[in-house]
């Protein structure tokens, strides 16, 4: 009995002390919120938060925003000052706190209270941002401040929305290796990869053997690498406090005195030794200035992801801003989606490509007269129409994954100049049962879509109350295909709708191939002057007509500013990776908002 009563004593004064702990914990991490969000409202001072994207709306009711947000539920606070600003459906929707009290873990999910269609919840970070950290600086449309006292939605977003927009252009930025995480791009605009006298260092845990092979035959590069038993030996360094000095020796070791380097390939994972290898290097200032391009592959799950986790990386960002290097280029890693897309459209898993910007412009790639097109060979015509549509025209600041952020999701720009405002028109061919686009375009913009696909047999009807399908297919002319599909130009569906003397915001081609003859019918009639921005997935290798349209557009003033390879449709082109279905992005000159 002695021995029993023993063990309860015993057990109560661990509960006891456990309860304390817990409690201490509590208070803390209460009291730190607290001072975050006072240090936030210090830092916003008179300005007001401001809705960068949805409706462009000015958000007054701060009181509410700071009281929800000290309560624990930053999100729904942001929810319910929004209220005003959002069309409101039959659906509700009801949130999760974004931090747990004890791991200060950011949850920016959301769940569903009905069966309702859209989620109007920020899911593209496009209002949480507040106003000073959007478009602030020219090559920083996504300012990094020296303080980053802010709530953890906006630490969240001010790092999704960073390490997804381009701060400098690259004309070509190519493809090595295979179209996922072991591959990569590199820009190899004339001046900036040193051919046939490259050297490239990798320090990463996986790296696809074709993209060192490809950088071998193609430049000539010498490659470093540290394997990945060998890169263990390096980690388990860092113990002893060796490891900050092992990497950048091993760097200096095997290059040349002075000489610069091409590339550096880097993890930046949740791997504490990630951040020590980091935050090492750019403090040998030396080092870093003889790099040219740095290739990062950065793994964050926003499921687990703490506030302290972001912050770490958005300093990094930030040094590496400060220290000259800009990304031109970065891969949403679709291996790396989130459980369900509907409620966090975030990856854990991004590429960033980064480089010094170029003294001079560099030289745009153009296609060749219609003549020479003509008289081309057929695999000639393939190569330069893969070169011609997977380069940039134009710099576009902004991308931002309208939509799913894998297969059925289509980039917008969402830089100023071309971003939809509402009221704003949105054509979307093709969408195969995936609503996730024309959802999107309503809640993030406020526009009204009109979809259509006569594949997926339904009739139309109004899906809701600004997307309204239409059981018809875009087609060259009109007229009735022998599986009984109704095909109209786009001529004959803005006389249909009344939208003949409106402008087209969002033009979106999913067609199997009748973009083609849809787009040389608007080149006709001048429809396409009507357009602001063409979103097309080109169906096939290359060929003529694929050509000559895509020289017309050009002509006509439309300008690439991103493309994206369909991985279902893998091909393997001049000793690389390409695709015969490729999503190109334009925005048009004359097409540009003042």
């Amino acid at each position: 009995m002695e021995v029993t009563s023993f063990r309860v004593k015993i057990f109560s004064t661990v509960c006891v002390i456990v309860v304390v702990l817990y409690l201490l914990v509590f208070t803390l991490d209460r009291k730190e919120k607290s001072q975050r969000q006072t240090d936030y409202v210090e830092t916003m001072g008179q300005t007001g938060y401001q809705s960068e994207g949805i409706y462009n709306k000015k958000i007054q009711n701060r009181q509410t925003y700071t009281s929800s947000y000290n309560n624990g539920n930053a999100m729904a606070s942001i929810q319910d000052a929004r209220d005003d600003n959002f069309p409101r459906l039959k659906s509700d929707i009801e949130t999760k706190p974004t931090i747990n009290s004890l791991s200060g873990r950011v949850d920016i999910s959301t769940k569903w209270r009905s069966k309702g269609r859209y989620n109007f919840l920020d899911l593209n970070c496009v209002s949480t941002l507040p106003d000073q950290l959007v478009g602030a600086v020219e090559d920083m449309p996504i300012l990094i401040p020296e303080s980053l006292a802010f709530p953890p939605e906006v630490l969240a977003c001010l790092y999704h929305r960073y390490v997804t927009t381009k701060q400098t252009g690259c004309v070509e930025p190519k493809l090595f290796g295979n179209a996922n995480n072991k591959g990569g791009y590199i820009c190899v605009d004339e001046g900036i990869l040193d051919k046939n006298n490259c050297d490239v260092y990798i320090f990463t845990r996986s790296v696809d053997e074709r993209y060192k092979t490809q950088l071998k035959s193609q430049y000539g590069c010498n490659i470093n690498t540290v394997e990945d038993a060998n890169r263990n030996l390096f980690l388990e360094t860092s113990k002893q406090s060796f490891l900050l000095k092992t990497l950048r020796q091993w760097i200096v070791s095997q290059s040349k005195s002075k000489s610069m380097i091409d590339l550096v390939v880097l993890d930046l994972s949740m791997d504490k030794n990630d951040i020590y290898v980091m935050n090492e290097l750019l403090q040998a200032k030396t080092l870093m200035s003889r790099i040219k391009q740095i290739s990062l592959r950065v793994y964050l799950p926003p499921k687990i992801a703490s506030a302290l986790e972001y912050e770490q990386r958005l300093l990094i960002f930030k040094q590496l801003f400060d220290l000259n290097f800009r990304i031109f280029h970065f891969n949403l890693d679709w291996e790396c989606k989130p459980e369900n897309i509907k409620k966090n459209k975030f990856l854990s898993c991004y590429s960033i490509y980064m480089m010094r910007p170029k003294r001079k412009d560099p030289v745009i790639f153009t296609l060749p007269s219609v003549d020479s097109i003509r008289g081309m060979d057929v695999m000639d015509r393939h190569k330069i129409f893969h070169r011609f549509v997977s380069s940039n025209q134009v710099l576009c600041h902004q991308n931002i994954r309208v939509g799913n952020v894998v297969s059925g999701g289509w980039n917008v720009c969402h830089d100023p100049a071309y971003r939809p405002s509402s009221p704003c028109l949105v054509y979307s061919f093709g969408i195969n049962d995936d609503w996730t686009f024309d959802e999107d375009m309503v809640a993030t913009y406020g526009c009204e879509v009109h979809s259509f696909d006569p594949s997926i047999d339904r009739k139309s009807y109004h899906y809701s109350n600004q997307v309204h399908f239409h059981n018809l297919g875009l087609g060259g002319k009109d007229y009735k295909t022998s599986t009984g599909w109704e095909l109209r130009t786009v001529d004959t569906i803005m006389k249909m709708l009344g939208h003949s003397d409106r402008i087209i915001d969002i033009l979106k081609m999913d067609a199997e191939g009748a973009e083609i003859p849809a787009l040389k019918q608007m080149f006709k009639t001048g429809t396409l002057r009507k357009v602001r921005q063409l979103n097309v997935e080109y169906h096939g290798k290359g060929n003529l007509d694929m050509v000559l349209v895509a020289k017309n557009l050009h002509d006509l003033g439309f300008r690439i500013h991103w493309s994206n390879m369909n991985l279902a449709c893998s091909l393997p082109i001049d000793g690389g990776f390409s695709t015969h279905c490729f999503e190109v992005y334009y925005i048009s000159n004359h097409g540009r908002s003042t």
